[in-house]
């Protein structure tokens, strides 16, 4: 019986080889950002990257070879990440879409006697298209399976904050920018477009956030409503809703904001 190990699956980059002979190596929690003019390669770096993991039979155009290291791979590892993540269908299969013309199928022996763990490479990363980019910078209708599979990556980044920070770390000396983090989904929606330290649900249209220590309200739009004075503050509930200042609990009323 294997040794109960909760660390999901997961895969990085080691070395990038190039077909100009120029070579690259990565450490395990390396950020990579990839600066240059239009037309220079950026975009098809990442895309034989993607075809790459996918495990698609494409001529990659400017990367030669690359080199993965793979972690937590176990067969039960593998299965109980697909268990927790991926549907099954009606006869029992885990089917993985790669894009719209791709997919593929696993069942419960494909978690058995594993000959080649990249088949599973592809199940464990997320790639936005520069439409895709584009598109999740506003609030769009995801309607396809492989859209709202693009978004993976932002929910990822959403649910660990000690990322994003250190992503935003490295924007910010680069580019002075800072990346948005999606805040709340409906139906594939993104409702609002945040930078906060902080959120709680929507409550009448408003949703408190926390920025720079303080407490306020943003609208869907991510629009502040109510400045970020507060020390605390809940939902709003009936037009009403109660937020904390040095001298206490207070009661506040939308009326005073619309």
């Amino acid at each position: 019986m294997e040794k109960q190990n909760n660390n999901i699956p997961s895969i990085s980059i080691e070395k990038i080889k190039f077909n100009d002979e120029t070579s690259i190596e990565f450490k395990n929690d390396d950020i990579v950002l990839l600066v240059g003019a239009n037309n220079v390669g950026k975009s098809r770096t990442l895309k034989d990257l993607k075809d790459d993991l996918n495990d698609l039979s494409k001529t990659k155009v400017i990367v030669d070879e690359v080199v993965y290291k793979s972690s937590d791979f176990s067969s039960s590892q593998l299965k109980d990440y697909f268990e927790k993540n991926i549907s099954k269908d009606i006869w029992g299969n885990y089917n993985v879409f790669i894009d719209e013309n791709h997919s593929q199928s696993f069942d419960d022996s494909s978690f058995t006697a594993i000959a080649d763990e990249r088949q599973f490479y592809k199940v464990l990363f997320s790639f936005l298209s520069t439409e895709s980019r584009l598109n999740i910078t506003r609030p769009i209708m995801f309607n396809t399976i492989v859209d709202n599979r693009s978004l993976v990556i932002m929910k990822g980044l959403e649910s660990d904050s000690e990322s994003i920070k250190t992503l935003n770390k490295v924007l910010q000396i680069g580019f002075e920018k800072s990346v948005d983090a999606y805040e709340e989904y409906t139906d594939g929606t993104i409702v609002i477009d945040c930078q906060f330290e902080d959120a709680k649900s929507f409550g009448q249209h408003l949703a408190a956030v926390k920025q720079d220590g303080k407490w306020g309200y943003i609208d869907q739009k991510g629009n502040v409503v109510i400045p970020c004075i507060y020390e605390d503050a809940d939902s709003f509930q009936n037009g009403h809703a109660f937020v904390k200042t040095e001298a206490g609990w207070v009661e506040i009323s939308l009326v005073e904001y619309s």
